[in-house]
């Protein structure tokens, strides 16, 4: 504890005189750090590179005037902080809105939220960067982040730049060479629109927390790769009618269903003698279409942790359903000449694999009990009640709309307003959304629910979930119970206060 308070003190003794610009960053780090102090976990470093990367998105928010971890151009908080120079290892990001600027209310509201809270306590995050912009209506955007990167130590009074009496002392990332002997003067990362607290309305408090989905992998692991292209596969073979194509190369598999109709992957594990991926391991709670009723030339993908990003979707696959990272010694393919896959226990292909340069590998599957049309497809139980309707279940969290019609659902002009809020089903185009909003399958689902609710789960009713969105207070119009839903002009009907379902007729 001793130890930790002599760099909390070594933290605030290089503070200095501070701007009025600088004061909420600086107060923000300070209050943090006397958090972390009192629970015995090491300070935390300003980072200018996490400064820039959150300015960033505060003023991105700003502009949008909306709350959210994924930035307008789709982009996620790690891969915002290495456009800015910063490689995470593994990280963490808090964003709030409040209508006050104000460091000790800013803290305290995430110190209130468990998720926040435990972001800013995590002993894993060394270095930091805050930063926030007011929107046009006055509302202040504040963005957090907090990283950990190969390379890091702790900063000496020699490594950590004063910027003069009026400015906030940086601590400069520590060189691979040897420290420097002079300080070397380096512009602060100012936070924008710094204008006096407003006063007229109550905080608004929406705050999110979001983990880098690498946060539990060993801090030793290589630092994040660049984006790189798309692995070029040139088969030389058609594929056959109904089966898998696997596009294999030495950091990952890609899983392609083929053929012209649906097929069954439940029961497919491939296996060597460094281990095995049952396919229903991508079931995770973010599957985006049922493995029993796979869409042909659709794809699941699997990667190992060491390569410490988010693949992008690979050029072949129609859609990516579901992805897994594995550890290396988790990852059947890497490091072996070959391996199965397997049916209900029956091996039915072999793969070859060469570390060098990727390679495609086609297996029919049995068609008995396999190529399930389309028709035939298993529908929910409540798919037979009230056929022909636009289901929405309603709840305290959020809505899930619900396509009942048989057939394809065209949701794109749909609009629901009610005395708490308006939302549009545009709203649901995402990078993550796995239908086009003009065709949402029959008996499938999209989401939305409330900032602070988790993750609000899939109805068993549903047969797939292929889009969901958090919204602020401003859109969620069921808040007050009552509300409307139109189709562009059309008005589709009114869903009662207390109402948990409601059908509508398209």
């Amino acid at each position: 504890m001793l130890r930790w308070s002599f760099l909390l003190l070594t933290v605030i003794l290089w503070t200095g005189q501070l701007a009025a610009q600088d004061t909420v960053s600086n107060e923000v780090l300070r209050l943090i750090n006397a958090a972390r102090n009192a629970a015995g976990v090491p300070p935390l470093f300003w980072n200018e590179q996490l400064a820039a990367a959150a300015q960033d998105h505060s003023r991105d928010m700003a502009q949008q005037g909306a709350l959210s971890h994924v930035g307008s151009d789709g982009s996620q908080f790690w891969e915002r902080a290495a456009r800015a120079g910063y490689v995470m290892v593994t990280g963490a990001q808090n964003v709030l809105a409040r209508v006050d600027l104000s460091a000790q209310n800013t803290v305290s509201q995430w110190q209130q939220n468990e998720a926040n809270n435990a972001n800013l306590l995590n002993p894993d995050y060394q270095e930091v960067g805050f930063a926030f912009a007011r929107g046009s209506d006055g509302t202040v955007y504040y963005t957090l982040l907090l990283g950990q990167r190969v390379g890091f130590s702790t900063p000496t009074p020699t490594e950590m730049v004063d910027l003069s009496a009026t400015h906030t002392p940086i601590e400069r990332p520590p060189s691979a060479t040897a420290a420097p002997t002079t300080a070397q003067i380096i512009p602060p990362i100012i936070p924008t629109d710094t204008a006096a607290p407003l006063s007229t309305r109550d905080p608004l408090v929406l705050t999110l927390a979001a983990p880098l989905p690498m946060a539990t992998l060993d801090p030793r692991l290589s630092v994040m790769p660049p984006p790189r292209p798309t692995l070029a596969f040139t088969p030389t073979e058609a594929a056959p009618q109904a089966g898998l194509r696997l596009f294999i190369s030495r950091e990952t598999v890609t899983i392609q269903a083929t053929g012209v109709d649906e097929i069954d992957l439940s029961d497919v594990v491939l296996v060597s003698e460094r281990g095995q991926l049952p396919l229903t391991r991508f079931d995770n709670g973010f599957l985006t279409a049922p493995l029993a009723t796979f869409p042909a030339l659709d794809c699941l993908q699997v990667w190992i942790a060491a390569v410490n990003q988010v693949l992008p979707r690979p050029a072949q696959c129609g859609v990516r359903h579901s992805w897994l990272v594995v550890t290396e010694p988790a990852a059947f393919w890497v490091d072996v000449d070959t391996f199965r896959v397997e049916r209900n226990g029956a091996v039915i292909g072999r793969c070859s694999v060469n570390p060098d340069s990727p390679t495609v590998c086609d297996v029919a599957l049995n068609t008995t009990g396999v190529m399930l049309p389309t028709a035939t497809a298993a529908q929910p139980s409540s798919a037979v009640v009230n056929a022909g309707v636009v289901r929405l279940l309603i709840s305290e969290d959020g809505v899930t709309l619900q396509n009942l019609t048989g057939n394809s659902l065209d949701v794109s002009a749909y609009v629901f307003v009610g005395g708490s809020g308006r939302f549009v089903a545009s709203a649901w185009r995402t990078p993550e959304l796995s239908r086009p909003l003009e065709a949402i399958p029959g008996g499938d689902c999209l989401q939305v629910w409330a900032v602070g609710v988790t993750n609000l789960p899939k109805p068993e009713t549903c047969r797939f979930r292929h889009g969901w969105v958090v919204v602020p207070s401003s859109r969620q119009f069921w808040g007050d119970g009552s509300f409307q839903v139109f189709d562009g002009d059309r008005l589709l009907g009114q869903c009662a206060a207390g109402q948990a379902i409601c059908d509508l007729r398209p």
